[in-house]
């Protein structure tokens, strides 16, 4: 059902949406008003990501519609929150480029929310295909 290609296609949608954003000064302007919402948008294209690389692996074992349910939304929850140890670990090491690149969370309540819209993306993309799994 996932393809490897399609899990590829998300990465590269979300980097070229991230950087374009970054040059076109998208955050900035954001920032300036403080409405955030387009980094919340990447988590949640993200989580959608990590859902679809969770079913392509599950799809080489036969597992319940439970199973498959706790680990999908395991494998996105891990992968959300090694991303934002990431850029945690990033912003520390690396802070000029990770204020250039827009790769940090400047707090834990920024983190919680992207951890929070990757999830949501997750469930979303699990929801939309759950009616094509396979039921063992």
């Amino acid at each position: 059902m996932v393809k490897l290609w399609h899990i590829l296609a998300m990465v590269v949608l979300v980097t070229v949406l991230h950087f374009g954003a970054v040059w076109s000064g998208f955050y900035d302007w954001q920032f300036s008003t403080r409405v955030f919402w387009f980094d919340n948008v990447l988590h949640v294209l993200v989580g959608i990501g990590f859902a679809m690389a969770a079913l392509f692996i599950t799809e080489r074992y036969r597992l319940s519609g439970l199973q498959t349910l706790f680990f999908v939304l395991g494998f996105v929850l891990v992968g959300a929150v090694a991303w934002e140890l990431v850029e945690y670990i990033f912003f520390t090491r690396f802070t000029e480029y990770a204020y250039w690149s827009r790769i940090y969370s400047p707090s834990l309540y920024e983190a919680s929310s992207d951890v929070i819209s990757d999830l949501l993306g997750g469930a979303a993309y699990l929801l939309l295909v759950w009616h094509k799994l396979p039921k063992h």
